[in-house]
């Protein structure tokens, strides 16, 4: 046999070998790990420049996506460490996170609160640390008043509408009474939501400070029910191995998202 015969040989099995180890790989059923951080804000993700400006949550959402489309995917665990935002993007994702067939399990940090303990009510289990700020579970509205500083500085603002109610929420003017009534009455219908969406799925059934926008530390959490463990990732990716009752092989969009779009997602 001539030495080039077995340099050929050698050659196929390691090809042949690598192969075998990435189709191993990618065949092996998935852990998805997905960050929630930050401001959680509604955004375009339609590419183009929009592209460049996309919020964490954003991204993840896009990447949430994905693991819900992909049959791999038996567990996902979602990293939390974010104040909470819009209520309806808070709702869009816990929504999608109920529908999904996978177990998924929320990993409160520093803070998960308000729209972000939304999505976290949603998981399987919810983790959180012992100094971790949980809770929040109410509803905010803030409407800035410039009138009195426009008079001061003589400025006269003259805004032309058509529809009774369509100046609502203009800084240039006090707020009226029925301004106010009104802005109250959709704060309840969050406010309302919020509440039932945390009663049904952490099954509390206490409505004294737990649903008055208090926060809680960990410990005060589980307590309180807001959370079923004291622990961080991995806990959590130790919980998702044992019920799913596999050797779940980890794949951590942690590391994708900040990073900045590609030139394909430009054009």
């Amino acid at each position: 046999m001539h030495c080039l015969d077995v340099v050929s040989g050698i050659s196929i099995c390691l090809v042949f070998s690598i192969i075998k180890g990435i189709t191993k790989r990618f065949s092996r059923k998935r852990l998805a790990i997905i960050p929630i951080e930050g401001p959680i804000v509604g955004q375009s993700s339609g590419g183009g420049l929009s592209t460049l400006f996309r919020s964490p949550v954003a991204e993840a959402e896009e990447y949430l996506d994905k693991v819900i489309a992909n049959d791999r995917y038996k567990a996902v665990v979602f990293e939390i460490n974010s104040p909470g935002g819009s209520p309806y993007k808070s709702k869009d994702i816990g929504d999608k996170i109920e529908e999904m067939d996978k177990f998924t399990i929320a990993c409160i940090g520093e803070v998960g609160a308000s729209g972000a303990y939304w999505i976290a009510s949603a998981c399987d289990v919810v983790f959180a640390e012992k100094l971790s700020t949980v809770g929040s579970i109410g509803t905010l509205s803030v409407r800035p008043d410039f009138s009195e500083l426009l008079k001061k500085l003589g400025i006269d603002v003259d805004v032309e509408s058509k529809g009774r109610y369509k100046e609502f929420g203009m800084p240039f003017s006090e707020p009226t009474d029925e301004e106010k009534e009104v802005r109250e009455k959709v704060l309840n219908n969050i406010n309302n939501m919020f509440i039932e969406h945390v009663k049904k799925n952490r099954k509390i059934e206490d409505d004294g400070d737990v649903f008055e926008g208090k926060v809680y530390l960990g410990d005060e959490a589980l307590e309180v029910g807001l959370i079923d463990r004291i622990g961080g990732r991995k806990e959590a990716i130790e919980l998702a191995k044992k019920e799913t009752g596999q050797d779940l092989t980890k794949f951590d969009f942690t590391e994708k998202i900040g990073k900045g779009p590609s030139l394909r997602d430009l054009f």
